[in-house]
């Protein structure tokens, strides 16, 4: 028995009903992303209004930020020395160092701009690049360092977990580096960020 032929035409309307269906699903995949991203730039914008806020960082050396206005200090400690940085966010800086190994204590005088000790969504994804952002990441609703999450894969060696709540990034995968964050709000006090006496520090 001779079988009948599919004609050409239904075949071709087969496969662009097939290929419609998977954009479809594409599109609808990456509104969602945007309206996620969008919601938690949002989010990110009202907690950057914080201008006080204690910081820890642990990953590779543990740090300690301390935030009261335009003022800041950091506190990066490593395996064998302590760096200290102290300063405005757009003015003068300065990074004291005490090298335990030699004893030696020295510090250096910075200008420049620095950026937020308060790591939000905002610091990773820019308004302009919302749509690229949603079409090449991956977003899904997970908890991280008991905070309800999105983890959003930005790249294929950079992952943040966002606190859905705040905008804030409480962990940081890039590359092989994991950094968690933990954050405390109105906690600092002057004294804290206080510029200390240089006097027995040599000027590098």
């Amino acid at each position: 028995m001779e079988q009948k032929k599919v004609p050409v035409k239904k075949i071709v309307v087969s496969i662009l009903t097939v290929i419609a269906l998977i954009l479809a699903v594409l599109l609808v995949l990456t509104i969602r992303k945007v309206s996620i991203i969008k919601e938690l730039l949002a989010t990110a914008a009202e907690t950057d209004k914080n201008t006080n806020c204690y910081v820890q960082i642990d990953g590779n050396g543990d740090v300690e930020a301390y935030v009261k206005g335009d003022n800041f200090k950091a506190i990066d400690k490593q395996p064998n020395d302590t760096f200290n940085y102290y300063g405005e966010f757009e003015g003068v800086a300065y990074m004291a160092t005490d090298f335990q190994k030699v004893g030696q204590k020295t510090y250096l005088e910075q200008q420049g701009k620095y950026i937020s000790l308060i790591r939000t969504i905002t610091l990773y994804i820019q308004p302009e690049f919302l749509w690229q952002t949603a079409v090449e990441s991956k977003i899904i609703s997970t908890e991280c360092n008991g905070k309800d999450c999105y983890e959003v894969r930005l790249a294929k060696d950079l992952i943040i977990w966002v606190e859905k709540e705040t905008g804030l990034v409480v962990r940081e995968l890039n590359v092989n580096t994991t950094k968690n964050y933990s954050y405390k709000f109105g906690i600092v006090t002057d004294a804290d960020v206080q510029m200390p006496d240089f006097s027995d520090y040599e000027k590098y």
